[in-house]
Order: C-alpha cells, then structure tokens, then sequence
C-alpha cells in the first residue's frame, strides 16, 4: 500500500495486481492514457531475512514474459549480494526499507502528509487475510491463539491462519 501510494503521489498511476497469487507483480505502474504497464513491482515485507537472488531473477522473468521495460523490488529489510549483482546493468531497481523511507521523505511536504494519513488509515494491529484481502478474526484453537480467515466458512478453500506472538497476547 505504501509503495502503490508513494508512486501515485508522483504523478504515476499505480494499480494493485489481485489479491493472493499474484504472479510475482504487486503493482503495475501506467502512464497517462497507455493500457499497458511500462513497470512492475513485487514487494516483499522480508525483515528478518535478505532477499535472495531467486525472487529477483523471477521477477526479471515476469517482466520480459510481459514485455515491461523496467520493474522494481521493494522490500522492508535488505537484499543479499547475489541479488545486488543480478541486477546490475539491467532496468530493475532494488528498494530497501531505507531506500523507501527516503523516496517518501524526499515528496514535497502536503504530499509526504497525504501518503502518511492514506496508509495509516484503518485497523493496522489486526492482520489482513492474504488470498482474501479482509481484516482476519483472533481465534482459539488446541494450540493456542490465533489469527483466522473470517471467510473460513463461507469458503472453505481458505485456510489462512497467522500464529499470534507473545508479544501480542499482552
């Protein structure tokens, strides 16, 4: 949300790909009155761990299968060196969670406020339902707490569940 937000601030339009399986693009970036993408972004929220060249090279995949010119990785943490290297020379941009930070920091003020009030807007301590895109319910289980699919039941094909840490049963 942060990245599809930041590049419409800019003056591009940004379009989310579908929820779930997403064929390796989370946002398609459009030019003023063209139909198709003139780039792609997957976005990763890896934190714990650097991204690796595998990921990479998919996306690179996606790209060429699609005919877009450019794309760019976004992640929340770093990207191992393998994957640094891949990219270089080819038109594929690599964003760390820094570099993100300071793309937002860099927009002109109103606008920087604009995207912060958009993607802290709602319920962000409650997870959202990868495949469903809807605010998932805290359940109790013979394991323990967790998070559920609201739609469990209505659509018995999801089955997304998320563990709830320790610090969040506080």
């Amino acid at each position: 949300m942060l990245v599809t937000s930041y590049f419409n601030n800019t003056g591009t339009r940004a379009k989310r790909s579908r929820v779930g399986a997403d064929g390796g693009v989370d946002i398609y970036l459009y030019r003023d009155g063209e139909g198709h993408p003139f780039s792609c972004i997957q976005c990763k929220a890896w934190h714990v761990y650097k991204v690796g060249v595998k990921p990479v090279r998919e996306l690179f995949g996606v790209m060429a299968a699609d005919e877009i010119k450019e794309g760019y990785f976004a992640t929340t943490g770093e990207f191992t060196p393998e994957a640094i290297r891949f990219v270089a020379g080819k038109a594929l941009r690599l964003m760390t969670g820094e570099t993100i930070v300071e793309m937002v920091n860099a927009l002109p003020a109103d606008r920087c406020q604009a995207l912060l009030r958009e993607i802290t807007e709602g319920d962000y301590t409650t997870p959202t339902c990868p495949p469903c895109d809807v605010k998932m319910v805290r359940r109790s289980g013979e394991n323990g707490e967790f998070w559920g699919c609201p739609n469990f039941k209505n659509r018995p094909s999801c089955r997304q569940t998320f563990k709830i840490r320790e610090e969040e049963k506080a």
